[in-house]
């Protein structure tokens, strides 16, 4: 349990917030396109009351009119969706949007050609799905084109002949541009994430060395307290119950005075990879100081922790080690959970079998009823 299964990752969490910002950044940009539609809307509907004569007036005035009901309507579904966190659902509205509003420029751009041959908003319309909004490839490829068809029948339609080459080469121009942008903002995040996972994984990685003991393997006491912690959790709410046993080497400072402090390693090591075959992979094994070690035996009740511990005490009893010619024995300490008491209190009375299986002879188990 080195980490909560609902802990996001460095990757997961800076995708998630390039994702919230590009949301959130629509919000803006739907308001700010719906107070400029907006404008523009007021200007050509005075113009018309003053009696000018503008062409094409009808086309322009409904064309800004229906982006500015729709900019501020997406302002709305904003507020109301990102409330209720219906995040999937945002995302498909602020696409239909945007598309929504592209093809309106379009439209206004085809309006422009009949007067100068601007082409001014489908330019800027091509751009903003590059730069506000990020799409796969595929899905760009897809929405240009599909505007580029629907610019051509209705320039055709309007102009009453098909659009010049040297016309359509800057929208070509703007195209490729947009498709240029877009890969390399795709680039740039695969980038950035690859970087976030070679992160994440450096800081898993020394997060798990800060939580093991160099010598052994085994967890630490630091790391000791968090799956007892864990495990008294579980206890309070569903009555689970657990066991710990806590173990030390008999006479081991005679190990290490009469064959050295390595030999003594390279006990502690075997009795490390001993215990951790006799426990699964549900319960702890931790070197909780010097000889003494700790296991936290999960959804276990007391008669099975001493099952356990007696078939770790024989193995243990008879197992031959290379640096030294003597066999070594352990004495344990067994206890379960109480409704009345913490881990602190377990682990004290576990302590007191240990020392009571020290005081009686050695080499046993001592359960704390």
């Amino acid at each position: 349990m080195g980490e909560k299964l609902t802990e996001k990752t460095f990757a997961q969490e800076l995708n998630h917030i390039r994702e919230d910002d590009n949301l959130r950044s629509m919000k803006t940009v739907s308001i700010l396109t719906g107070i400029f539609a907006l404008s523009f809307t007021i200007i050509f509907g005075v113009r018309k009351a003053n009696g000018s004569d503008f062409p094409l007036f009808i086309y322009y005035f409904s064309s800004f009119l229906i982006l500015t009901y729709l900019s501020f309507l997406m302002g709305l579904l904003y507020l109301l969706l990102s409330k209720k966190k219906h995040k999937s659902t945002l995302e498909i509205v602020i696409f239909l949007y945007l598309l929504a509003s592209y093809f309106i420029l379009i439209g206004i751009s085809v309006f422009d050609s009949l007067q100068d041959g601007d082409f001014l908003a489908y330019t800027f319309g091509i751009l903003a799905f590059s730069f506000l909004y990020r799409l796969t490839r595929i899905r760009l490829i897809i929405t240009h084109s599909a505007g580029l068809v629907y610019f051509f029948i209705l320039y055709y339609l309007m102009n009453g002949k098909i659009i010049s080459p040297v016309s359509l080469l800057p929208l070509l121009a703007f195209f490729v541009f947009s498709l240029y942008i877009s890969r390399i903002r795709e680039l740039t995040q695969q980038k950035m994430l690859k970087m976030a996972d070679e992160l994440e994984k450096t800081h898993r990685e020394i997060k798990e060395i800060s939580l093991r003991d160099p010598l052994t393997g085994l967890y630490n006491r630091r790391y000791c307290d968090d799956f007892l912690s864990f495990q008294f959790e579980a206890y309070q709410r569903k009555g689970t119950p657990f066991c710990i046993l806590l173990f030390d080497l008999d006479f081991f400072k005679v190990v290490n005075d009469s064959f050295g402090h390595l030999a003594g390693d390279d006990v502690l090591v075997a009795i490390a990879a001993l215990t951790l075959a006799s426990i699964r992979k549900t319960d702890l094994a931790v070197r909780y100081g010097g000889e003494e070690f700790l296991l936290i035996l999960s959804d276990t009740h007391l008669s099975s922790a001493e099952i356990i511990a007696e078939r770790l005490r024989t193995a243990v009893e008879v197992v031959t080690f290379k640096s030294i010619p003597d066999h070594v024995t352990i004495s344990l300490g067994a206890a379960e959970i109480r409704k009345d008491e913490d881990t602190g209190s377990l682990i004290d009375r576990a302590d007191k079998a240990l020392y009571e299986a020290k005081r009686t002879g050695r080499n046993r188990t001592v359960i704390s009823l």
